[in-house]
């Protein structure tokens, strides 16, 4: 009995000084990827580096980060597509679809031990997205 309430005690101790938040801290290079990012302006650039951002979540096994910012990547992607600067350059119009399907694969990635389905029907649509540039 007596190993028990240490043990549990332990474990409580453990709790307290590294609450759920701090086990899933950004790493150093997860955090100059945020900063560089904030830093860029709303370009195909800034696209790319949110991209890689989202990517370097999903590598450390952070699926809900990886989403946030694919799903950004993906609204800035096709917000560009709209512009008018884009829409009249077919080279920029390629960039910001592959910038695009990039973002669409990320959001499959993050939700491939969730929600297989759904995970499987981004990448066919990050492959829809390519076949179309």
């Amino acid at each position: 009995m007596k190993q028990f309430n240490f043990i549990s005690f332990v474990v409580l101790l453990i709790q307290l000084a590294f609450p759920p938040d701090c086990l899933c801290a950004d790493t150093p290079k997860v955090l100059k990827m945020k900063n560089q990012v904030s830093l860029l302006k709303e370009d195909t650039a800034k696209i790319r580096a949110i991209n890689d951002l989202a990517f370097s979540y999903y590598d450390i096994d952070e699926a809900d980060s990886c989403m946030k910012y694919a799903v950004q990547a993906m609204e800035m992607a096709k917000n560009l597509l709209q512009q008018e600067h884009v829409i009249s350059n077919r080279a920029n119009q390629q960039k910001c679809m592959v910038l695009l399907a990039n973002a669409t694969k990320l959001t499959g990635l993050a939700m491939e031990s969730s929600n297989t389905s759904s995970a499987l029907d981004s990448v066919k649509s990050a492959l829809d997205i390519m076949s179309k540039t």
